[in-house]
């Protein structure tokens, strides 16, 4: 525990257990850009600049949270856009419903 606290003086991040606390790597299945995303994070050299970047990082997935939960709240079954992802099960099962019950995309036009 000792060396832990002269590491982490320095700046370092080896913890008693182990453990690298400075590096985050989140992975998400869909960003603004409508593909997967990874962050990859120094936290930073200090806790303090650690918890600081985690706070920001909770904000974040705490809206990410809740906006999936007004989705979901609204109790509206068109509200929920579906993506054209080849890994996500959500657009291949929209055939299985009664059209117009959930939402749907125009269907595309592709001249010959």
């Amino acid at each position: 525990e000792m060396a832990a606290k002269k590491e982490a003086s320095r700046g370092e991040t080896t913890s008693t257990n182990g453990m690298d606390l400075r590096y985050l790597k989140l992975h998400y299945l869909n960003s603004e850009q409508g593909r997967a995303k990874v962050w990859e994070m120094d936290l930073g050299e200090t806790q303090e600049i650690r918890d600081e970047v985690l706070q920001e990082v909770h904000q974040d997935l705490a809206k990410i949270w809740k906006d999936i939960n007004d989705l979901v709240a609204t109790q509206d079954p068109k509200a929920f856009v579906h993506c054209e992802r080849s890994f996500c099960y959500c657009h291949r099962c929209r055939e299985r419903f009664v059209p117009g019950t959930v939402y749907e995309r125009e269907p595309r036009i592709t001249m010959p």
